[in-house]
Parts: C-alpha cells; sequence; structure tokens
C-alpha cells in the first residue's frame, strides 16, 4: 500500500469491524529490492507502468509515507525469511 489516504481509508473500514490491523512494512534497500523482484517468475507484473523488465522504482519520499504509518518497519535486505518472521511474531506478542 504506497497511498496513505488510501492505507488510512482501508484501515478505517478493517476496524468498523472490529478487526484489530498490525502493519508490518517490510524494507529492502532498493537495489536488493529491485534484484528480488526482478528474479520473481512468478510475478512479472510491471511496476509503474514499466516494462516487467527494468529495476522497480518507487516515487521519491514513498518509503518514508509508507514507514511513517507502519506498526513496525523490519529490514529484511539482509535477514532470511525465518529471522523476518521471527521479528513480526516478537512484535505481534509484545503488543499483546
Amino acid at each position: 500500500m504506497l497511498n496513505e489516504d488510501y492505507w488510512r481509508e482501508l484501515r478505517q473500514g478493517l476496524g468498523r469491524h472490529s478487526l484489530d490491523v498490525f502493519h508490518v512494512v517490510l524494507h529492502a534497500d532498493p537495489d536488493i529490492l529491485a534484484q528480488r523482484i526482478n528474479a520473481d517468475q512468478d510475478e512479472r507484473t510491471p511496476v509503474n507502468g514499466g516494462s516487467g523488465t527494468s529495476p522497480a522504482t518507487l516515487p521519491p519520499g514513498t518509503e518514508r509515507v509508507v514507514e511513517a504509518v507502519a506498526d513496525l518497519v523490519v529490514d529484511s535486505t539482509t535477514r532470511s525469511v525465518p529471522e523476518v518472521a521471527a521479528a513480526i511474531l516478537k512484535a505481534v506478542q509484545a503488543r499483546g
């Protein structure tokens, strides 16, 4: 979710149904993120109107906005999937 207004609308809608939302953003350095997207053979959807073969790019400042509204930001640049999952689980458990 890259649009803060859309995220707030979605979160409010979920809240009206008494659903507790814990918003986690997985961060990765831009070069690593582009490598992961380009290596993903299952998902070849173009990013930002691109051809689907060039590295993904986000509009300037997008990451800052997305992370500002998150309950937790986990840097996945050098962490394994189990390490990321453990960090999220720990944060959820600490939340109570």
